[in-house]
């Protein structure tokens, strides 16, 4: 499905990637992490911290959903959108310290 300028909800997203912030991040690891799991077409849900180089990778499996933590030198893989990318690459242009997981 393409994407339409201006659109911010997407009806059966197969990705979804949220921006943690301090005031929202209890919420989006837990209430929103349940809800985006129940969506049927969800396949991964990726959390990008603010003050680190730290992506979590919540992937649906055929018996239930694993976690991946990744750190600056690990690879994000999103085949089902043909995404392949460095977290410090999705982080580059920000003076953070690296957290090497």
């Amino acid at each position: 499905m393409p994407i339409i300028p201006g659109v911010t909800v997407a009806a059966d997203p197969v990705v979804i990637f949220e921006i943690m912030s301090e005031s929202t991040a209890q919420v989006d690891r837990t209430t929103k992490l349940t809800e985006y799991c129940s969506l049927f077409s969800m396949r991964h849900y990726v959390t990008l911290e603010q003050d680190q180089a730290l992506a979590t990778v919540v992937s649906r499996t055929e018996t239930g959903r694993k976690q991946k933590v990744l750190g600056a030198n690990g690879v994000l893989l999103v085949p089902e959108i043909g995404v392949e990318v460095s977290v410090a690459e999705l982080y580059d242009g920000l003076n953070l310290v690296p957290l090497d997981l």
